[in-house]
């Protein structure tokens, strides 16, 4: 598809992003642990594509982010639950996700024509977010961030995702112990989006949110770690965390809490440490301390790598499993039509010895 679009005359590329864009938009209608890796192979085709002609990738990018907008703009001022569901669902958020993986890759340079288009997809994304504030809508609310935090990161542009959050740790819900035991199964947040009136009490889900909301926000303090206005940053989320930690009767988000906070409050003391013993004027350079492959190396960026080689080992584990368990039902499914197959194959022996007979008697 990319040679034909960089070999054939001008309006066949816009035929070409135009049907990409919608095979994968009816593709991600649902989203499922064996169907991710089908998606993230269509959306890093999408994305090669669009490097071939950026103006034309614009365009595309301007209507279907403003018919987004638009989707948005009438669930908030309908505020009814189906307007919400043009919203909420699976195809809203991965088009989301799709539109953010062209922005990341190709508006890096500030000259670029995508460029324009950051501003947009952010506002949409926190509009996204806040639409319908309440636990059962978590998962949703940390899959927007996740988009949010990828922009931040590859386009090194400050975005405000420790609000979302923070918010979705002040929930009601979890200043209360969970009443449910802790037999159920682990949940797979990378296919979620919301939960049941009767979920949002078990623990398996409360502890989930809680640790998916609390590495999140590390990993968007991660992107800021070696900004000179780390201290500064922090300081509402160092507080908000803080009253969290208190008024909450879950030990797990306690224990968690304190061990981001520490970890926050000792970079922010390395980063005033840092800026102490500067000698250039703040306003020249990038306002970063250390260079990018040095922010591992700095207490956070240490603590943070643990935590996401975790998070991939599981991640990796989950998929592990999903493969597993599609490549059983395949097998069993095989297994089963076998029998059904030589049923046919012995009813067509028995037909054709029947006519053979048939023939026999008539000679």
């Amino acid at each position: 598809m990319r040679q034909l679009a960089v070999s054939l005359p001008y309006p066949f590329i816009e035929q070409c992003l135009k049907g990409l864009y919608l095979s994968y938009a009816i593709a991600s209608r649902t989203t499922s642990r064996p169907a991710l890796p089908r998606l993230v192979l269509m959306a890093s085709c999408f994305v090669d594509l669009c490097a071939v002609d950026q103006e034309a990738a614009y365009r595309h990018a301007f209507v279907n982010i403003r018919q987004l907008a638009i989707h948005l703009r009438n669930a908030m001022q309908k505020a009814t639950p189906e307007a919400s569901r043009q919203v909420y669902n699976w195809q809203y958020i991965n088009c989301l996700r799709l539109w953010a993986q062209v922005l990341c890759t190709q508006a890096r340079s500030a000259t670029a024509p995508l460029r324009q288009l950051v501003y947009p997809l952010v506002q949409v994304c926190l509009g996204t977010a806040r639409l319908v504030p309440s636990i059962r809508h978590a998962p949703l609310r940390l899959q927007c961030a996740r988009i949010l935090n990828q922009i931040s990161s590859e386009l090194q542009v400050y975005i405000p995702v420790a609000p979302l959050l923070v918010e979705a740790l002040q929930f009601a819900e979890l200043s209360k112990t969970p009443r449910c035991a802790t037999s159920d199964k682990p949940l797979d947040w990378a296919t979620m989006l919301k939960v049941t009136a009767t979920e949002c009490s078990k623990r398996v889900y409360q502890e989930g949110l809680i640790a998916e909301a609390l590495y999140l926000l590390a990993e968007h303090l991660h992107s800021l770690c070696a900004s000179i206005a780390l201290p500064e940053v922090v300081s509402r989320t160092v507080l908000a965390l803080r009253t969290t930690a208190k008024s909450t009767q879950i030990i797990a988000l306690q224990k968690r809490c304190k061990s981001l906070l520490a970890q926050m409050e000792g970079q922010a003391s390395y980063v005033a440490q840092r800026r102490d013993a500067v000698e250039f004027a703040l306003a020249g350079g990038n306002g970063n301390l250390v260079t990018e492959r040095g922010v591992n190396s700095t207490p956070f960026g240490k603590w943070f790598g643990g935590e996401r080689a975790h998070l991939h080992r599981a991640e990796a584990q989950r998929q592990q499993h999903a493969d597993a368990i599609a490549a059983g039902v395949t097998a069993k499914s095989a297994q089963g039509r076998l029998p059904r197959v030589e049923q046919r194959a012995a009813r067509r022996r028995s037909f054709e010895n029947t006519v053979q007979s048939a023939a026999a008697v008539n000679y």
